[in-house]
């Protein structure tokens, strides 16, 4: 998929959430383009500069809707499926694909979710991962609480 096939499947927004031309080197989300489905789905185009606790990740969506990131003031940790259906509209993934969406040069990265797995056995809760290493993505639930990196999104009903 070449930056032309990627904009018939995405849109990159301004700062008021208006569309932008997808070559534009300044925006502040991007959101999928699929018309068969209920909702869009609008990444941010920013990534915590440091890997963040929870709790950290939760106050650093906080500030992005106190600031009213990209015109929205209703940002969230994505559940799996915000990322499974946003990274499936790219076709087949590849790392230069998420590369030429969201600008990113290093993309072995691993975010927080807002999905959660209730072991049975230790009575915890872990919270899944989205890992992006070597043209794939996968999620993983790490051993501890950890610290990992935070893409807030939105959705939005058609």
């Amino acid at each position: 998929m070449n930056i032309n096939e990627m904009n018939l499947c995405y849109k990159k927004l301004d700062k008021n959430g208006q569309p932008l031309d997808f070559n534009s080197n300044e925006w502040y989300s991007v959101q999928e383009k699929n018309s068969n489905i209920t909702q869009h789905i609008t990444f941010a185009n920013c990534v915590s500069d440091t890997k963040l606790t929870k709790e950290e990740a939760l106050e650093y969506i906080n500030t992005l809707n106190k600031q009213n990131y990209a015109g929205f003031n209703d940002w969230k940790l994505p559940i799996e499926d915000d990322f499974y259906s946003f990274l499936k509209s790219m076709g087949e993934f590849s790392v230069e694909k998420y590369k030429v969406i969201f600008q990113q040069s290093d993309v072995e990265m691993q975010f927080w979710t807002a999905t959660s797995i209730d072991t049975i056995l230790n009575n915890e809760t872990h919270v899944k991962i989205l890992s992006i290493e070597n043209d794939k993505y996968s999620y993983i639930m790490p051993e501890t609480s950890g610290k990992f990196f935070v893409r807030a999104c939105r959705k939005t009903n058609l």
